[in-house]
């Protein structure tokens, strides 16, 4: 009988055992989201201050907002990249007047990496405005991948601002 109740007792703390251990594994995880959103939520003042300095720096100029276009026929390489990019990265206009589908394109490049292009429909004033160098600044407006389900891959879109005189 002593052994019942030992067994008993034994059981009975185990289960408080693996309740405790659930608990404090639950007030862990709470305490991780409550960080990872403080962090976040920090992170996005901050970009929208930077972001706020540059239109200030830029106040006199003419912003255009594009859509970049072509991201689709990009290496996985620079696909993994533009989800991280923001308005800190140095992203450039480039004319690329040899290629075959319209000899106004203008890439949009992020160091050696072609993200894209700007769309056909506005190539040709951005080409000019390149040529007559009335841009100013290329910022990342928006970037990231956009999904209508948790599991599915994904598309990855970039939209930037262009500062021009």
């Amino acid at each position: 009988m002593i052994i019942v109740v030992s067994l008993v007792k034994s059981e009975d703390t185990q289960t408080r055992k693996t309740i405790v251990k659930k608990d404090n594994h639950e007030k862990l995880q709470q305490e991780e989201e409550r960080i990872k959103e403080e962090r976040e939520k920090e992170e996005l003042r901050i970009l929208e201050e930077k972001e706020k300095a540059v239109f200030e720096q830029y106040k006199d100029c003419q912003t255009l907002d594009i859509g970049v276009v072509g991201i689709f026929y990009r290496s996985a390489t620079t696909k993994d990249i533009i989800p991280y990019l923001n308005i800190d990265d140095q992203i450039k206009l480039t004319k690329e007047p040899t290629n075959p589908h319209d000899t106004s394109a203008v890439k949009v490049m992020y160091g050696r990496n072609k993200l894209g292009y700007i769309p056909a429909i506005q190539s040709e004033e951005i080409t000019q405005m390149i040529d007559e160098k009335k841009i100013k600044k290329v910022i990342v407006k928006t970037a990231g991948i956009a999904r209508a389900w948790s599991w599915e891959e994904g598309d990855v879109y970039l939209n930037i601002t262009i500062f021009y005189k």
